[in-house]
């Protein structure tokens, strides 16, 4: 790993393009072709993998093009160790999705609860909200329980923008 690291940051911009990746165990998952996953990611991946530093900005950044790649189960220690490096509604809400996707429900609920915790905006609570409750609903089967909290939610959302989102929600089962 020499040569790789750089002021004791993970330097993802100097990870030999996708043929870095291509001789790792990951490679072998679809999600994970070297046509997909970009260079920069190799890196991240290679960094949460052998747990090296990394810059925020750029676990942050892997984080959401893993979610907008919707590459749940080959990046999910990526998410992880944005949730633990950086805890915050979006990254709460990234590994929650990541969880959810994997089966892996009641750690997904878990961390979607504490993702609540560290809100601000109505918005934030709204997401992390919609998708704790779906967990309960659809991945726990306690449908009482979501019905419950959306309706928490619902009563205290206050901002006029993201009210019509947990509406939605509610009505959403």
């Amino acid at each position: 790993m020499a040569g790789r690291l750089q002021d004791d940051h993970f330097d993802v911009h100097r990870v030999a393009g996708t043929q870095a990746l291509v001789d790792h165990p990951l490679a072998e998952t679809a999600e994970l072709t070297a046509h997909v996953l970009q260079a920069p990611m190799d890196g991240v991946v290679l960094a949460v993998e052998a747990g090296a530093p990394l810059r925020s900005n750029d676990l942050i950044e892997a984080a959401r093009w893993a979610r907008t790649h919707q590459l749940w189960e080959p990046m999910r220690a990526v998410f992880e160790r944005a949730w633990d490096d950086v805890p915050g509604p979006e990254t709460g809400l990234w590994f929650g999705e990541a969880l959810y996707w994997t089966r892996r429900m009641p750690e997904a609920e878990a961390v979607l609860g504490a993702g609540e915790l560290v809100c601000i905006t109505d918005a934030e609570r709204v997401a992390l909200a919609t998708m704790r409750a779906r967990t309960l609903e659809i991945g726990l089967a306690r449908p009482s329980e979501a019905r419950a909290l959306r309706q928490s939610r619902l009563d205290s959302v206050s901002d006029p923008a993201a009210r019509p989102e947990m509406e939605c929600a509610q009505c959403e089962r």
